[in-house]
């Protein structure tokens, strides 16, 4: 139970306490990433909203995706979309204020929670890899990640974070060529 307690004091010695439950809006993201085998990635996201306070909560949910490595784009393909959790009660707006573009967007605005409960919301974006990456730096991901990786946030109003990384596939493209004598004098 979250609350906040306020307690008011007069000289006479005479207190009043007053006691206001609060809401306690906690973030988790996890995702699950594909590679398709054709240069491109397929990074399904899960926001888990919970509320674990003693109050309803409102949030706005934004998810930022840190600069990608250098010929890596990205592209919000499938979602937002709201998945029940809990809680079944959407009634933020998630037509965004700030579309999704490479740096991320806006999921949701004025979404409540009840105490207690929790929802989720998917979404798909789609890393495509430049046909040769082999001599591009490494990734943005903190941590153990090596090779091309991009980080994604998703920050609550209330300033809870979740990140995820995923690591991307390098490309590398290879050309040989094997000479041929052709008896006369060319190859």
């Amino acid at each position: 139970t979250t609350l906040f307690r306020s307690t008011a004091s007069l000289s006479t010695g005479a207190q009043s306490t007053e006691c206001v439950d609060l809401p306690n809006l906690t973030i988790d993201k996890s995702v699950v990433p594909t590679d398709n085998g054709d240069g491109t990635v397929d990074a399904v996201y899960t926001v888990l909203v919970s509320n674990a306070g003693s109050a309803i909560g409102t949030y706005d949910l934004d998810d930022v995706i840190d600069p990608a490595p250098a010929g890596v784009t990205a592209a919000l393909t499938a979602g937002p979309t709201y998945a029940a959790g809990t809680e079944n009660d959407q009634d933020g707006d998630n037509t965004p204020a700030v579309p999704f573009d490479e740096e991320g967007g806006n999921i949701v605005t004025g979404e409540s929670l009840a105490a207690g409960l929790n929802e989720k919301w998917t979404y798909t974006i789609t890393y495509t890899i430049a046909k040769d990456t082999a001599g591009i730096a490494q990734g943005n991901c903190e941590g153990d990640s090596v090779g091309l990786s991009v980080d994604n946030t998703a920050t609550l109003s209330t300033g809870a974070q979740s990140t995820e990384c995923v690591d991307l596939p390098s490309l590398t493209i290879d050309k040989s060529v094997v000479p041929t004598d052709n008896g006369d004098g060319t190859v």
